[in-house]
């Protein structure tokens, strides 16, 4: 029993000592590891004048840049509305430039910009769909420009059509 009892002591000795160890280092911790630096954040620096902010800041086109607008070759079926959801909104050059209410010209300058192969161009009255395309059998498109007014909501039942739009990024 004698070196039951020994063990004992010394386990009750090392808890002791640890006790006093660690206090001793809480109690010198600066001294051990030195005082920390304090950290000062940098001057506040002036904010910019009037003169020097820009009306409208910098936004950088994920299409192609035509005019003004940020132009995109819709998916089928979709909206311009649809299509500029994700680009910052429709913009009014979907039908002011390449839509009803500007000209077919324009509409062939968007189509060529975006390089999208044409087989044919052609003026119709398809709903206000503005410009759009229909792919052909040969991998192509035909091009159109749609005389009736231009809607940002206008799609096609029949499959295929696909709208350019103008969307403001």
């Amino acid at each position: 029993m004698k070196s039951k009892e020994a063990s004992i002591a010394i386990i009750v000795a090392l808890i002791g000592l640890c006790g006093v160890l660690g206090a001793a280092a809480i109690n010198n911790w600066d001294k051990i590891f030195g005082t920390p630096t304090p950290v000062t954040a940098p001057p506040p620096t002036k904010p910019p004048s009037a003169d020097s902010v820009p009306e409208h800041p910098n936004v950088t086109c994920g299409g192609t840049d035509l005019e003004g607008a940020c132009w995109y070759f819709g998916g089928e079926n979709l909206s311009c509305e649809m299509v500029c959801s994700s680009h910052g909104g429709y913009n009014d050059a979907t039908r002011n430039y390449a839509g009803s209410d500007g000209t077919s010209a324009n509409c062939q300058n968007v189509l060529n910009k975006l390089s999208i192969p044409l087989d044919n161009f052609y003026k119709t009255t398809q709903g206000g769909l503005g410009c759009f395309a229909l792919q052909t059998t040969s991998g192509n498109y035909f091009g159109y420009w749609d005389s009736q007014p231009t809607t940002a909501t206008a799609t096609y039942s029949i499959p295929g059509r696909r709208r350019l739009c103008a969307c403001q990024q």
